[in-house]
């Protein structure tokens, strides 16, 4: 009988990526893109099959907007009242 081979494990803690919403996949899918740190042309996404990972947002360009996590009114270039 033939054994699976099993995928070499290594810790993702630490690792630095992108969020790709199903708007960027053919599949529909979201996964977590992590470029090559010498040729951000390259990069390769990650299948997310955890559940309930812990993420923190450091990008300035994302707001809030009741229930919905957007890009803020800044960057589209949406005038404010007032």
């Amino acid at each position: 009988m033939a054994r699976k081979r099993k995928v070499k494990e290594r810790p993702a803690k630490g690792t630095v990526g992108f969020l790709m919403t199903p708007s960027y996949n053919s599949d529909g899918l979201l996964y977590f893109r992590v470029y090559d740190k010498k040729d951000k042309r390259k990069f390769k996404d990650y299948e997310i099959r955890a559940t309930d990972i812990e993420v923190q947002i450091v990008d300035g360009s994302v707001a809030f907007k009741g229930h919905v996590l957007d890009w803020d009114d800044d960057l589209l270039g949406v005038k404010k009242d007032g």
